[in-house]
């Protein structure tokens, strides 16, 4: 049987209920028997399920020591291993009988609900007043439902702060690397050419800004490639946070 399959079974087995007279004044033992049976039959269904008669008989001096004492016939209720008691006590009242039910919460240990019936004695359908008196009192408390709303667990992400600027200043480095690589040519083809002519006051001229100028983009490259390690290192050891909407 899978687990599954079990928890299924559970859910849906009937919890037994215990039939058990805690009274009988001026009462015929052949009527209590019927009155047993009666409740047995009332109270069977898809979800309650009577314990046999055998047990009724069992527990019928400890009923009858308890009383309408909801806590004590609750206790019986446990030695039958009953999830529920219907408890009920008839007595002989002038010309009729008086027949009180009680219907007994073993797990919580007390009573639930109470009704009663007067009938002529001798003229009594057990079957048909039982029935009624068990529609009255059988009644167990709704199961409380139990919704699972799936919950969406967050985990925490670094914001990546630092990291835009981190791309942006390494973007800057290498183009001011690239500008300073051209220059440099630039300016070592100027160099070469003044080597060959050097009276030629142009060439001249242009060395030195060309080498200014290549220097200073190196420079700028080197300083802002830097920047963009600093800020790497800051995107690095940034703490992650949960993100909020």
């Amino acid at each position: 049987m899978s687990l599954l399959t079990a928890l299924v079974f559970v859910s849906l087995a009937a919890e037994p209920v215990l039939v058990a007279p805690y009274q009988s004044l001026g009462v015929e033992p052949a009527t209590v028997s019927a009155i047993t049976e009666g409740f047995r039959q009332a109270v069977e269904s898809p979800k309650l399920t009577a314990l046999p008669a055998t047990e009724s008989e069992k527990v019928s001096r400890s009923a009858t020591m308890c009383g309408e004492d909801g806590a004590c016939l609750a206790t019986v209720g446990t030695r039958s291993n009953a999830r529920w008691v219907v408890a009920f006590g008839v007595g002989k009242v002038g010309a009729s009988l008086l027949l009180t039910a009680l219907f007994i919460d073993v797990k919580d240990g007390k009573e639930i609900t109470r009704s009663s019936r007067r009938v002529p004695e001798g003229m009594a359908d057990w079957v048909l007043v039982t029935r009624s008196l068990s529609d009255e009192v059988v009644k167990p408390p709704a199961e409380p439902v139990v919704v699972q709303v799936p919950i969406e667990v967050i985990k925490p992400v670094k914001p990546h702060t630092f990291r835009p600027w981190a791309f942006v200043s390494l973007g800057i480095a290498a183009a001011f690397a690239v500008t300073a690589t051209v220059l440099g040519l630039v300016a070592a083809g100027n160099y070469q050419r003044l080597q060959m002519q050097p009276n030629n006051d142009v060439l001249r001229g242009n060395q030195r800004p060309l080498n200014g100028s290549a220097d200073g983009c190196l420079v700028v490259s080197l300083l802002t490639g830097a920047v963009s390690i600093l800020f790497f290192i800051l995107d690095a050891a940034e703490k992650p946070v949960v993100p909020t909407e």
